[in-house]
């Protein structure tokens, strides 16, 4: 399996306006993907960032597994504040979360 790479994205979560934004992201992102049961509508890019614009790309995995990789996300942005710029590296490869992302500095290269 190959690793992806994203350009940088752009962090909007942190604000209770931004907050708002990411919401509002996810609803648009998820409609015409019907809830399955025992199943979470997972987005790429996620809804922490402007990019993903409510157009992301959805994926079905278990609740459990998106859930862990989303709470992993957020710790990992907690030192970025809204309009910083990160990538996000999709690291499915030998990770124990199956949807599990790593973000770094878009400006460390």
């Amino acid at each position: 399996m190959v690793s992806f790479q994203s350009a940088p994205t752009t962090i909007d979560t942190k604000s209770a306006a931004a907050k708002a934004r990411a919401i509002a992201r996810s609803v648009k992102s998820v409609a015409g993907y019907p809830t399955i049961a025992g199943k979470d509508r997972d987005e790429f890019p996620p809804k922490a960032v402007i990019q993903n614009a409510g157009t992301a790309h959805i994926q079905y995995m278990t609740p459990t597994d998106n859930r862990a990789s989303g709470a992993f996300l957020g710790k990992l942005l907690t030192p970025y504040n809204d309009g910083d710029q990160i990538e996000l590296i999709d690291a499915l490869i030998g990770s124990p979360l199956s949807g599990a992302l790593f973000c770094r500095d878009a400006y460390t290269q």
